[in-house]
């Protein structure tokens, strides 16, 4: 990993969806865009594109506002972590996220960016560099 945390530079993506593609092989082992955890709207009036996925903010609002404790960051790691178990489903986590990186899914838990266990399939699979590790 050449970073600690998942850069974004929206004004680099093309919409191509490679990222989105990967990321849900990689979670659920089939290719469902709506199961990624980065995903990439589209503003078609002006052209751009720009991916929302968790960056492992340092504050990490998330954690903060989740009552039940389901989000955490063990310590000294970069990730945020999710405890299904533990999670109550109230969606305060997405609504206190900055980037729009938590995701809801049909059954009303959340979907969540964990780095691949720190391997960020979806910075590799990014031809454009809008995905990077940084600082």
């Amino acid at each position: 990993m050449m970073g600690t945390r998942l850069r974004v530079t929206a004004s680099r993506c093309t919409g191509c969806k490679l990222c989105e593609v990967v990321c849900s092989k990689e979670h659920t082992g089939c290719f469902q865009p709506t199961l990624s955890r980065i995903r990439i709207s589209a503003d078609h009036s002006v052209a751009s594109f720009a991916p929302g996925v968790c960056i492992q903010c340092p504050d990490a609002p998330c954690i903060t506002s989740c009552p039940t404790g389901a989000l955490l960051r063990p310590q000294g790691e970069t990730r945020v972590l999710f405890n299904r178990h533990e999670c109550s489903a109230c969606e305060a986590c997405a609504s206190a996220c900055p980037y729009g990186g938590i995701f809801i899914a049909q059954d009303g838990y959340l979907i969540l960016c964990d780095l691949c266990a720190g391997r960020a399939l979806c910075v590799n699979a990014c031809p454009t560099g809008a995905l990077e590790w940084g600082e």
